[in-house]
């Protein structure tokens, strides 16, 4: 969840890394490098009282970094400091021109993005049900390609290596795939209980999978990508998010480039939407339709997909906005 910031007395720009912090105070012009453990986060709160800071008064930068930054939001949260957390991508592309590189540096630009865009950043407010959530389809996604590499050297092995199918090339991989598959039924009854512990996120789960072509994993992904519909306002926000919105390449009167995705996106959520594409093309009769007119109008099929993709994006964020299951034949105006 994220949610709009008051302004604030002080901006700290933070460069997280596994075993340091380094962080640039903006206003106070001072910089201060800590251990990522409890006994740095201590030298942190000494330091605010040092200077005179308020907790409440302060605005806090920094990168998405996954685990590394885990514990020290724990603490800012029990210390009521405000914090966001912005792409990396975007900080480095606010600074324009910049020579060499450390983390004392990188803080610095992290705290001055933080002041130059103070009205546009959003707080972050993700639950421990988020974070728990996004390791554990995380821990899915692995557990998945591993057992998609060994489902296909397996195959391989039996079509072009004449070895006995008692023999341990055969046997260990054998189990190795049945003991993978297991985990991952694991892994995704604790997903399954982790949302349903949740009214709103159970509710969200069982109006996601109404929709044709939308399924667990999709559905689960969905809300951690959103954190339960909270992070984006509408349809084609998530769109651009996920790289299936088309965008024009135009300039003057020389370049016309046919209208294009951003290569800019989640590529996990545009390969999962693909999938559901497909399955609703199959399975869903008005989407089976429509992807049939197309294909004999001369379209290509890589183009209708994302079209269907953007139709079930949209569906998604219907039925949740209305809180009303998908009704087949029914057409919803998601806006």
């Amino acid at each position: 969840m994220q949610s709009k910031i008051m302004k604030k007395k002080e901006i700290i720009g933070v460069d997280v890394s596994k075993g340091t912090l380094d962080l640039h105070f903006n206003y106070a012009a001072s910089h201060l490098q800590i251990s990522n453990d409890k006994s740095g986060y201590k030298k942190f709160d000494k330091y605010l009282v040092q200077l005179g800071i308020d907790p409440s008064e302060i605005l806090l930068v920094m990168e998405h970094t996954g685990m590394y930054s885990y514990w020290f939001e724990k603490h800012l949260k029990e210390q009521g400091v405000s914090f966001s957390k912005v792409s990396a991508l975007e900080i480095v592309r606010s600074a324009g021109i910049i020579r060499g590189k450390s983390d004392k540096s990188d803080a610095c630009m992290i705290a001055q993005y933080g002041a130059k865009n103070t009205d546009k950043i959003s707080l972050t407010m993700s639950s421990e049900h988020h974070y728990q959530l996004k390791a554990l389809l995380g821990l899915r996604e692995k557990l998945v390609t591993q057992k998609a590499g060994f489902t296909t050297s397996l195959n391989e092995q039996k079509q072009f290596v004449n070895v006995l199918k008692s023999s341990a090339l055969f046997r260990s991989q054998q189990l190795m795939i049945r003991t993978l598959e297991r985990e991952i039924l694991k892994v995704e009854t604790e997903i399954k209980q982790l949302l349903e512990s949740d009214e709103s996120t159970k509710q969200n789960l069982e109006l996601l999978t109404s929709v044709v072509g939308i399924g667990f994993v999709i559905a689960a992904s969905m809300i951690m990508w959103t954190d339960n519909f909270s992070k984006f306002t509408d349809a084609r926000k998530f769109a651009c998010y996920s790289g299936i919105a088309p965008f024009e390449y135009t300039s003057g009167t020389s370049i016309k480039k046919r209208t294009k995705v951003s290569q800019l996106a989640n590529k996990r959520a545009k390969a999962l939407l693909d999938l559901a594409a497909r399955s609703a093309i199959i399975h869903d009769p008005e989407i089976n339709q429509f992807y049939t007119r197309r294909i004999k109008e001369g379209k290509h099929p890589k183009c209708i997909r994302n079209i269907v993709r953007n139709k079930l994006v949209y569906r998604m964020f219907a039925v949740v906005k209305r809180q009303e299951p998908y009704v087949k034949n029914h057409v919803y105006n998601a806006a």
